[in-house]
């Protein structure tokens, strides 16, 4: 594909990228004009042009095997390359348009995609009556007492959420270690008038902070306020229309406690469409995701912390707040600054969290404010995550892991390391 046809493709997609006096000086480099140029940095450059968020370590890694150690290929290379991210735009356009109640299994390694017939196909194998399931809404324990000792404060973001902060608020009281933590709700100036319920609740759980704004603020501005009012030494965010275990804050909080070099605990979640289950319904539909380790490698790719994680909230007077010039990606970015100060997140692998995939919630299509966020965030910290040893030729990285040039047949990188691995103990 000569430069000419490249326009002309761009222009049918003219939302994925615009082809800039950088595209044009990339097509022009070949193994006469750029001598200096490693392959390694010629593919950063393409990369940072091509990819909307840059280039991540998996598909630098693939890009790097497919060019080789020949300078010569660039040119065909970069023509070929940019017909390819045009055809993958297309086909991520017909990927996101899907119907508001299907979702796919986040991190799922079959791209497993479930459908509103699926889940009923499974309710009713189950002997579950969607039409007739209402989660049960219990009163609020008469007996409660605190403890007087904060472990834990989880802070909620309030907004139109009316319909459902009944069950919100009796799932999180419900937590066995309640009486160690505190529920900090900030009322970004909703009209549903929540906070007369809240008071009902206030009446027996002295625990529930309740604070509303006179103005509607973001949602990283109200973890910011709830975070300057928490006690607690560990830190979760808690989502209105969502759900967790009785044992939830116990199982987050537990970790850090047990493990003092880590600064983040996160966990795959359950997906629910109906926000009239409750939780051991959800939990018998079993449609959870498969997120990867929080790596830098895998970070760059994946916000795997997104959903109700649990944080020290000493990672604030260290790192800072959330970012409030983000509308829905703020949270990625204080993940990949923590990665970047060489912070250690923890996976627990049993969900005990429940997503509801919203049909009212924010989009994923790929021009929406959330995506476009993360790009930007990803081409911010990757030169600072992304390993200084995949810019290196294989030979001179065989020799850094101590091995010989050749002598694994594959030449990724990643399975270099494994292997080196798996030859210590002998």
């Amino acid at each position: 594909m000569c430069l000419k046809q490249g326009e002309g493709l761009l222009n049918e997609a003219p939302k994925c990228w615009s082809l800039t006096k950088s595209m044009r000086r990339i097509f022009k480099l070949g193994s006469g004009l750029a001598p200096q140029m490693s392959n390694a940095e010629f593919l950063i450059i393409l990369g940072e042009l091509l990819y909307p968020a840059g280039i991540s370590p998996g598909e630098f890694e693939t890009l790097r095997i497919k060019l080789g150690d020949r300078t010569y290929k660039r040119r065909r290379f970069a023509s070929r390359l940019l017909e390819n991210k045009i055809n993958d735009f297309q086909h991520q356009l017909e990927f996101h348009q899907e119907p508001p109640d299907s979702f796919w299994l986040m991190g799922n390694r079959n791209w497993q995609k479930i459908s509103k017939m699926d889940w009923e196909a499974k309710a009713a194998t189950l002997n579950l009556d969607l039409s007739a399931q209402q989660a049960s809404i219990q009163s609020p324990r008469l007996n409660f007492s605190h403890s007087g000792c904060y472990t834990v404060s989880a802070i909620a973001s309030l907004y139109k959420g009316g319909k459902y902060i009944e069950k919100f608020l009796t799932n999180i009281t419900s937590q066995t270690i309640f009486d160690r933590s505190e529920l900090i709700i900030i009322d970004a100036n909703s009209p549903d008038r929540e906070g007369e319920l809240i008071a009902e609740f206030q009446k027996y759980y002295p625990n529930i902070i309740y604070k509303r704004m006179d103005y509607q603020v973001g949602i990283y501005e109200a973890w910011n306020i709830g975070i300057g009012l928490a006690r607690g030494d560990y830190i979760t965010n808690t989502n209105l229309d969502d759900l967790r275990s009785s044992d939830s804050f116990n199982l987050q909080a537990s970790v850090l406690q047990k493990h003092s070099f880590v600064d983040v605990v996160y966990q795959d979640f359950l997906y629910t469409i109906d926000s009239k289950l409750g939780y051991d319904d959800v939990a018998l539909m079993d449609c959870k995701s498969e997120l990867p380790i929080a790596t830098p490698n895998n970070m760059l790719m994946f916000n795997s912390p997104h959903n109700a994680p649990m944080w020290r909230k000493q990672l604030h007077k260290e790192l800072g707040f959330f970012d409030t010039d983000f509308k829905s990606a703020g949270d990625y970015e204080f993940w990949l600054r923590c990665l970047t100060h060489h912070k250690t997140f923890f996976k627990i692998n049993d969900p005990h969290i429940v997503y509801f995939k919203n049909p009212e919630g924010i989009s994923t299509k790929p021009d929406t404010v959330g995506v476009i966020e993360c790009q930007r965030i990803q081409k911010r910290y990757r030169p600072q995550l992304l390993s200084k040893y995949l810019k290196m030729p294989y030979a001179d990285f065989i020799n850094v892991l101590g091995g010989r040039p050749g002598f694994f047949k594959s030449k990724r990188y990643y399975d270099e390391v494994q292997k080196q691995l798996v030859r210590l103990p002998r």
